[in-house]
């Protein structure tokens, strides 16, 4: 074994394993509110609770994938072991390209979307356009579409994990598992 052999992580770093996680649950109450909205009449209080919460976590995820590519570009990918065939990596790649993708657009477009309407964007944020409700209506349709694709692209990237636990048997999941990374330093 050679000198940086052992040197290389095994897992990710504990702050890429606390993003990737805190990321994937701010998501998953993104999604669940706005889904969630949908069982109260417009208008009502719990609904607007539900969408100003949905808007609240939207920034917040932008500003935790910022910081997690920030970190992620200082820091070296734990190898898989055993190496996959270079057409898995190429669609992890794709994969994982595709879902920052989706983490920078979506709070972007719901960012407009607030700005575009005249509405007011959280945390006393500054709107990013002036207001024009056709806009408004414009960046609501694109961000409702890639949303309903993010739910594909997170099914897929989820089974993608699992197959590799438990079909191609490498350590592909343990890499993002944060008791792993407390073990494998």
């Amino acid at each position: 074994m050679t000198v940086a052999a052992i040197d290389e992580p095994r897992t990710y770093s504990r702050a890429m394993i606390w993003l990737h996680w805190g990321i994937a649950l701010l998501i998953a109450a993104a999604l669940a509110t706005i889904e969630f909205r949908e069982f109260y009449e417009k208008g009502t209080p719990i609904r607007e609770g539900l969408k100003t919460v949905h808007f609240m976590i939207g920034i917040s995820v932008l500003a935790l994938v910022i910081v997690r590519i920030a970190v992620r570009a200082t820091q070296t990918v734990p190898a898989i072991t055993p190496p996959p065939p270079a057409w898995q990596t190429g669609l992890a790649h794709l994969m994982h390209t595709a879902l920052y993708g989706f983490m920078l657009a979506l709070p972007i477009l719901g960012w407009l979307t607030l700005s575009a309407g005249g509405k007011p964007i959280p945390f006393g944020l500054p709107a990013l356009v002036l207001e024009n409700k056709d806009a408004a209506g414009w960046y609501k349709d694109i961000h409702h579409q890639l949303g309903e694709i993010l739910y594909y692209v997170i099914g897929l990237h989820a089974a993608a994990a699992l197959f590799h636990h438990y079909m191609a048997k490498d350590d592909t999941l343990k890499r993002m598992i944060p008791s792993a990374s407390r073990s494998s330093r």
